[in-house]
């Protein structure tokens, strides 16, 4: 199944969501839904059990995807910095290997480099280019963020929903055209088409038909349990932030049933790409793919949304699918990283690879099963904006994973151990444990063998403060065109 020189570039379909926990995946090993297109994607190709983001937070974690840098080599740390236009990603590659490259929906960048290697942009973002100017926000005003999402939880209308459909249509759109070029024998270049979905990110709202499937079958997550948040002061605090500790049993379960049923609606939207691709020619030899850029906590350990290191918020969804090029219906248990995502695409077509990347090439594991790198360390960090008042008490973070054990570090604050065979629902944190300090002393040299250092991460944002406040004021000041933007904020 290895590629020859002389075979023809495979078409790419990379389809993408905001927020998708793996709980709410059908092909998970413990899912709480079925997702029938995304299950059906991962039956006919390879699954990745353990990926993990490499920031639970979306601006840090896609530049991350992209770039298969960490977050203090991209030196996007939260959703207020920008992507240094200087920094190749995978899509800069797909260009250099022949490949007409095209983003159809979200992708968060923040400032003037909208593009990023890409191409071509459809149907635009509902994330502003300019700090100060949150169209999102705007759009579903009185029930975004969890503290008014979970509360107005349920059936009901969301301004993501219609993105989401609009996204869907122009890339059925994007897809016809492509065949109809070729088809009317114009030369024209393998595609490569980026669909990304908003979805299932809160607001947890959905239409009566969604919300009506989970209805009644969607209980509290077995590891429900605040007790554990309360013992550590970062997640102690988070949760007060958020007023997670004022969510009612009736609350959380509508919440958790809507946010089911926005996976659902996400799961058909790509049935429906899916659909148009695979009538298409373009599926002929191509690769799919479907990945999250982070999870969504859904109640566990009393917590909702992203930003932690628990599973739920930092492990995500990874499906490759391709027609003769790797394995079908196999799973992979081994730990990797959404910045694997770059170089093992570039692999797969033969394209020039990334410089300077900590992510690796998977085709080994796609295509006959050969472990890539089975002890290799997994890190996900995240630095919380300084400049913002109510983040001041969040100091830096990292989680390294290697084999079963995961350890997350808190600078200034106690490090949280477990051990993911023995212990799948965090529930027993293992780092006081006498027995570990060998352990946690191990990985805490682990943590920072790449250079990594809390020190570093805070000088360098608060080297950054100024201009971020800078530019966050002259937006509100002087409200600039943002053209890559679908449509005007809604009013409520």
């Amino acid at each position: 199944m290895s590629q020859s020189a002389d075979r023809p570039s495979p078409n790419i379909l990379i389809l993408m969501s905001d927020q998708h926990s793996c709980r709410f995946l059908g092909s998970d090993e413990r899912a709480e839904i079925a997702t029938p297109h995304l299950d059906a994607l991962a039956a006919g190709g390879v699954r990745f059990q353990n990926c993990y983001c490499g920031s639970p937070l979306c601006v840090p974690s896609r530049m991350s995807w992209l770039t298969a840098r960490n977050c203090h080599e991209t030196g996007v740390w939260n959703n207020d910095h920008s992507l240094s236009s200087t920094i190749p990603t995978f899509a800069h590659g797909l260009g250099r290997a022949g490949y007409r490259t095209v983003l159809a929906g979200r992708m968060h960048f923040v400032g003037g480099d909208q593009y990023h290697g890409f191409q071509e942009r459809t149907v635009g973002d509902v994330s502003s280019q300019h700090l100060g100017l949150n169209q999102a926000l705007e759009r579903d005003k009185g029930y975004f963020f969890p503290t008014e999402a979970v509360p107005t939880a349920g059936p009901g209308r969301s301004n993501f929903l219609d993105y989401d459909r609009a996204v869907a249509a122009d890339a059925c759109r994007i897809i016809a055209e492509h065949e109809a070029a070729r088809a009317s024998g114009r030369e024209v270049r393998p595609l490569a088409l980026v669909v990304s979905f908003m979805c299932p990110h809160d607001p947890y709202r959905v239409t009566e038909e969604y919300y009506g499937r989970h209805e009644g079958r969607i209980g509290h997550p077995v590891n429900a349990s605040a007790r554990e948040p309360e013992l550590h002061p970062w997640l102690s605090a988070w949760r007060k932030l958020w007023e997670y500790e004022t969510f009612t049993e009736e609350m959380t379960i509508r919440a958790r049933t809507a946010y089911a049923g926005v996976v659902s609606f996400v799961d058909d939207l790509c049935g429906q790409v899916l659909t148009r691709w695979k009538d298409s020619s373009l599926s002929n030899d191509n690769i799919i793919t479907y990945l999250s850029d982070h999870g969504e906590a859904a109640g566990a350990h009393g917590l909702w949304a992203k930003t932690t290191f628990y599973e739920d918020s930092v492990r995500v969804p990874l499906i490759w699918n391709a027609s003769g090029r790797i394995r079908e219906g196999a799973v992979v248990p081994a730990p990797v990283s959404l910045l694997d995502f770059g170089p093992t695409l570039l692999d797969l077509i033969g394209a020039p690879a990334l410089p300077n990347t900590y992510g690796m090439s998977l085709k080994s594991e796609l295509v006959d099963g050969t472990p890539s790198a089975s002890d290799r360390p997994i890190f996900s960090e995240l630095a919380l904006p300084k400049n913002k008042q109510k983040f001041e008490k969040f100091p830096v973070k990292r989680m390294v994973r290697r084999g079963p054990w995961k350890l997350n570090y808190y600078e200034g604050m106690p490090s949280a151990l477990y051990n993911l065979d023995d212990d799948p629902d965090e529930l027993n944190d293992r780092a006081a444990d006498p027995a570990c300090a060998p352990l946690v002393d191990d990985l805490l040299q682990v943590l920072i063998s790449d250079g990594w250092s809390a020190r570093k991460v805070e000088e360098a944002i608060e080297q950054r403060k100024s201009d971020i406040q800078y530019l966050f004021n002259w937006t509100v000041e002087t409200g600039p065109i943002d053209p890559i933007q679908w449509g005007p904020a809604a009013k409520h």
